[in-house]
């Protein structure tokens, strides 16, 4: 439950997620602009739909969400694009006990868990910057027809 999560669980969901998401972009910021750059944050749909069981950490994705979108204006002005990538269950270590069986993909159109390939291949996309020359500020969900939007 979201109410019995201790502060000091918050304190570092939060600071790994959010705070260290921004200092890191705040320090990349110089190079990307040399470069022409561009930025590709990872989020969770969680962000969109919170996870009881991991209240904190999905609050903390709906977090970063927004910083992008915030973000997006400011970085434009210098043509650095910034979107995230919003993935469903991925088949990772991370993931791994929610995903020894499919019997919660049914929440998805395509009833099963995603592939990191499939994931991947959204943030090539992204990271492409002719084919993507104008898109920023997005949040795209990646997660097999979900439902999943604030």
């Amino acid at each position: 439950m979201i109410l019995d999560t201790p502060e000091w669980a918050w304190d570092k969901i939060f600071e790994v997620n959010v705070k260290n998401t921004f200092q890191l972009i705040q320090e990349a910021v110089p190079y990307l602009e040399e470069t022409q750059g561009n930025i590709t944050c990872v989020a969770s749909i969680a962000g969109f739909q919170p996870i009881n069981m991991i209240g904190a950490y999905s609050v903390s994705k709906t977090a970063m969400i927004g910083l992008v979108k915030a973000l997006s204006f400011e970085l434009a002005h210098r043509d650095i694009r910034i979107n995230t990538v919003c993935p469903g269950v991925v088949k990772t270590k991370f993931a791994g006990m929610i995903v020894e069986t499919d019997e919660n993909a049914e929440q998805f159109a395509m009833q099963r868990y995603a592939e990191p390939r499939e994931i991947s291949g959204v943030i090539s996309f992204l990271s492409d910057n002719e084919r993507a020359s104008y898109v920023t500020g997005e949040a795209y969900n990646v997660c097999g027809g979900g439902n999943f939007r604030l």
